[in-house]
């Protein structure tokens, strides 16, 4: 998770994550899932690698039911990014 080394809280929320769940890279997202805990909103989620515009959340929606799952076991959906790319 070397692209959020400059974030620390949440290289270390990855971390932790990894631990207790699956934590996958991929191309546009880190995956991070808890099988176990469906309603555990933060296990449960995709980190982007910037902050999202209005115009991505049909995609991420439709990408967090592919990559991490849809109802009824998931009720939820979360997304988080780094603070440092809201500054950008």
């Amino acid at each position: 998770m070397r692209h959020f080394a400059g974030n620390l809280g949440l290289a270390t929320d990855l971390l932790l994550h990894s631990d207790i769940g699956v934590v996958e890279s991929r191309d546009d997202y880190i995956v991070v899932r808890t099988p176990d805990a469906p309603e555990y909103f933060f296990g449960n989620m995709l980190v982007l690698r910037q902050r999202p515009s209005a115009s991505d959340l049909e995609l991420l929606e439709h990408d967090f039911g592919d990559l991490v799952g849809t109802p009824p076991l998931f009720a939820h959906r979360t997304f988080m990014w780094p603070e440092s790319a809201d500054r950008k």
